[in-house]
């Protein structure tokens, strides 16, 4: 098994609801994103957080 290609063995991406910012703004305000609660990363979709193909 190789690296996974998504993630690069990483394990895990930048959130895709805050793009990595670990915000999220409502009504102009900064709140932590409710994706990642903050942290600016998620589980790799594509290896489940393996980080292998």
């Amino acid at each position: 098994m190789g690296s996974c290609k998504t993630c690069w063995g990483r394990k895990t991406i930048d959130c895709p609801v805050c793009r990595g910012s670990g915000k999220t703004y409502v009504d102009g305000k900064p709140k932590p994103c409710h994706n990642c609660d903050g942290d600016r990363k998620v589980p790799c979709p594509a290896c489940r957080g393996t980080g292998t193909e």
